[in-house]
């Protein structure tokens, strides 16, 4: 099931005539590494906001922490969506548009985002369960450390 996800905006990028990002953990959920090429390069103060044609990173959403990891070994943090353009902050940039990349997901910490996924959804359904269908997940935070409901 597709889950709408949802990502920071960054405003003031010139995204025109750049495809939309395929983002591949949609149909592999258990996707780690990717190939991808670069559509885009942009400085954004002292990193570069990198915008790559299909990713496995899976962005802020449902009240679920980013994914990070590495972009040609270079470490990919939080970046942001701008139309249906996922933009990725990367503090040294070796590589120009039209490169091919080589990407990975920070496992560790997606594992961890998925634990605390699932423990939210097994949580709710036993409330549900015990208490009644009027019980529902209206507030829900999922991070490395913690995951709760409110």
């Amino acid at each position: 099931m597709k889950e709408n996800v949802k990502q920071r905006r960054l405003p003031g990028l010139d995204v025109s005539g750049i495809e939309k990002t395929q983002l591949l953990f949609y149909d592999n959920e258990d996707g780690k590494d990717f190939t991808a090429k670069v559509l885009k390069n942009i400085r954004d103060g002292k990193r570069f906001v990198v915008i790559l044609d299909r990713r496995f990173f899976y962005p802020e959403g449902g009240g679920q922490d980013f994914d990070n990891g590495t972009i040609n070994g270079k470490e990919s943090r939080k970046g942001g969506e701008v139309r249906s353009c996922r933009a990725h902050k990367v503090k040294d940039v070796h590589f120009r548009e039209g490169d091919a990349v080589n990407g990975s997901v920070n496992w560790d910490r997606r594992l961890q985002h998925a634990q605390h996924h699932t423990a939210v959804h097994i949580i709710n359904g036993a409330a549900r369960k015990m208490l009644g269908n009027h019980v529902w997940q209206a507030v829900r935070e999922k991070t490395l450390e913690k995951a709760h409901l409110a």
